[in-house]
């Protein structure tokens, strides 16, 4: 049975906002090749960030989903996208923790082949103003 991850959002000691694009189709995850584009900005709240992501197929270039999220600083926000119930069915996991300072986030994800990680990585990224 295939089952479809839709976007799900675990933030822990954070208020996050999910802002799903279009609903996700288990079909588009078989055999993805995940690209995941992720920035950063200021809220328009104080002490808010906006979480923008684009996760497209590297052989299709299909938009799989766009995830949009509000976190505060030193909270981690997780997204969770993708199908498993089979081989094949590819699925993206990330979290996004923007610094005490708002200066710098931390992003860490993994690629998973139906739950089994296939792929990992992690990276520094600027705070945009």
């Amino acid at each position: 049975m295939k089952n479809l991850i839709t976007v799900a959002l675990l933030c822990m000691s954070s208020v996050v906002v999910a802002n799903p694009s279009a609903p996700a189709q288990a079909d588009l995850w078989t055999n993805a090749r995940p690209d995941v584009q992720v920035s950063v900005v200021r809220g328009k709240a104080m002490d808010t960030y906006e979480l923008s992501a684009s996760i497209s197929d590297l052989r299709t270039g299909q938009v799989l989903s766009e995830p949009k999220l509000i976190a505060t600083p030193g909270k981690p926000a997780q997204v969770q996208v993708g199908a498993t119930g089979a081989d094949g069915m590819i699925s993206v996991e990330f979290t996004v923790t923007v610094a005490d300072s708002g200066d710098m986030a931390t992003y860490s994800s993994q690629v998973k082949d139906n739950g089994v990680a296939i792929s990992s990585q992690s990276f520094t990224l600027a705070v945009a103003r």
